[in-house]
């Protein structure tokens, strides 16, 4: 897991599982990075320099149809973490972000499997924007 915390107010803005990419912003508009990426757990990654990057975007019109869709998504989610913000009240952000944590950690569960979300309080509170400002 990976959290990706936004302007120094430890806001997580993201929770990265095995697998996802970030850095896509600067590595695609050259610009520096908009948030930091700390490991939870042991984590092992790979680095894309943009050059080359941009490169194979120009050898190869899927990767950049697949980076698009990635894109969108990515905005799709803050759009609807904006509007859960704005019109939900906390518990009810508690209880979908736990519902959306739930869904993410039992991708290999079985029906009837106990799912466990390795999260504590704090790193929920942050994920869902409801923590204090410190």
């Amino acid at each position: 897991r990976m959290h990706i915390i936004g302007d120094g107010r430890k806001r997580d803005i993201a929770l990265f599982q095995s697998g996802d990419c970030f850095g896509e912003m600067a590595l695609l508009d050259g610009s520096n990075r908009s948030a930091t990426a700390t490991a939870v757990d042991a984590t092992e990654t790979m680095v894309l320099f943009r050059q080359g990057f941009l490169d194979s975007l120009g050898e190869n019109p899927g990767l950049a149809a697949d980076v698009n869709t990635m894109l969108v998504q990515r905005l799709r989610n803050v759009n609807q973490m904006l509007g859960d913000m704005v019109f939900l009240d906390v518990p009810t952000r508690v209880a979908k972000q736990l519902l959306a944590l739930a869904e993410t950690y039992a991708e290999d569960a079985k029906p009837g499997d106990q799912i466990v979300v390795p999260l504590g309080q704090d790193e929920l509170a942050r994920l869902m924007g409801s923590a204090e400002k410190r």
